[in-house]
Parts: structure tokens; sequence; C-alpha cells
């Protein structure tokens, strides 16, 4: 998706994460990244570059797997739930390729992972802000994805409620082992969320580490937004892999083809 004709939106981004961590990409508005998860999770193709989701390449030239075969979850700002169905069917939905007879088990272990025991027969409309970010994180665990993609899903929920909802969901992810990647403009957000912190400017990642690293390094001669505050720093690679194992998100590419 490139602003203009030929503008790249991305650069030459590398970025790693190892199984079982979050990492949260920061960067303000146009930076790229929603551009970056639509990518990782197949909806837009790059020109050129690799990603690999658990050891498997699901995108390089020659080579797409559809976003549906790429076992990779995407909870967005506004969770996105069915309105005419139940907090439970909501859920179910994820679980097609699931027994029936196991189903009713793995639906209350990811309600219980969320903080909603209970909330099954719930419609979308009863719940709050928070509480339907929390049955879309459910429904996105349910099925054990590969990766989770988190697309500022704090955005919308109310800021007295935040710090508790994303403490939860960090220890939801936790809990399930799982490895995934949050897109955030807010640095406290970031910090306290991720593992580990890669900042993305101008479409590159120039920056990234634990987030103690990432706070601890001086200014590069940006401003003092909130969304500046670790600065900048030089460097990108060849590119890395993203999947469970070991390396999670590779990529490396002018710009995207699609737009």
């Amino acid at each position: 998706m490139a602003y203009e004709p030929d503008e790249p939106v991305l650069r030459g981004l590398d970025l790693e994460v190892a199984g079982g961590e979050l990492t949260a990409v920061l960067g303000a508005s146009g930076a790229g990244k929603t551009t970056l998860l639509r990518i990782i999770a197949g909806f837009l193709t790059p020109t050129g570059g690799t990603v690999t989701v658990n050891g498997r390449t699901v995108s390089a030239p020659g080579v797409r797997v559809p976003p549906e075969k790429r076992g990779i979850g995407i909870v967005g700002q506004e969770g996105a739930l069915f309105p005419h169905l139940s907090v439970e069917r909501n859920i179910a939905f994820g679980l097609s390729r699931v027994k029936r007879v196991d189903r009713r088990a793995r639906i209350e272990e990811s309600l219980a992972l969320v903080g909603l025991d209970g909330f099954g027969g719930r419609m979308p409309y009863e719940l709050t802000g928070g509480q339907r970010q929390r049955v879309a994180l459910a429904r996105v665990l349910v099925p054990h994805p590969a990766l989770v993609l988190l697309d500022e899903p704090f955005e919308t929920v109310d800021s007295a409620l935040r710090v508790g909802l994303r403490n939860d969901i960090r220890r939801a992810l936790a809990a399930m082992g799982s490895t995934a990647i949050l897109v955030t403009h807010d640095w406290r957000e970031a910090h306290s969320v991720g593992d580990r912190v890669a900042v993305l400017r101008d479409g590159r990642v120039v920056r990234q580490g634990t987030p103690e690293r990432v706070h601890r390094r001086p200014p590069g001669g940006v401003g003092e937004r909130r969304h500046d505050r670790p600065g900048a720093a030089a460097g990108h690679g060849a590119g890395h892999g993203a999947g469970g194992g070991g390396q999670l998100a590779q990529y490396s590419a002018s710009r995207p083809a699609a737009r």
C-alpha cells in the first residue's frame, strides 16, 4: 500500500520474533505498522522479501500461502464480533476443524484465559468494549494459532480500562505460550506489554531489543513525541523469518505490490 505511486511503505524491513514472545512494534501513523501486519497475514502481497511462520515460508518470490492457511490469528481495534451470535458461538467459529465433542472444553478454556468465565451465553451488545476485545482474543486463541497479530487492540477501549485489559491479554498470551506481534503508537503500551520492542520509522526497524534496552538508548535526533521517545538507531539487515520455534517474522522489500 503505497501512499504515492512509487513511494515505498516498507524498505528493507527486518523483524525477528522468538517463539513464545510478544514483540511490540512501535511507530507513528504512516510508519508502516498495519502494512507490516497485513503482509505477514497474507492480505497484501509484497514485491520482495520473505515471511516465515513457525519455520514455514508463507511469502517469498514465487511463494504465497493464502491467509487462511498460514495459522495466524488477528485481533483488530474493534474486535469484529458477529453481532447476531452469542459469545460462545463467536468463539466456536474458529473451531470448525475441531471435533464437536472437544469444542466445549476449548471454548471454556479460552474464556477462562481472558477472564470471562460464564459469559458464553451473552450477546456482543451486552458487553463493554473491553469485554468485546477479550472475546475477540479468545476467538483467536482457541484454535491455537502459530502467530497472533494485534493491531492496536486497545485503541477504542476507555483509558480507565486500558491498563487492566492489556495486562490480562498479556497474561492470556503467556499462558498459551503464544507468539505475538502488537503494533502501537503508544510507548508506554509497548514498554508494558512487549518482551521486546521494535521501533518502526519510515518503513524500517531503526531499533529493537528489550524494552529496557530500547528505552535506555539516547534519542537519535528525533522529537520528543510520545511515539518517538526511544529515538532512532541505525541498522537493518537481510531479514529473518517469523515463527513459533525461534524466528518469527522476516520481511525485506522495497514496496508492497498491493495498493
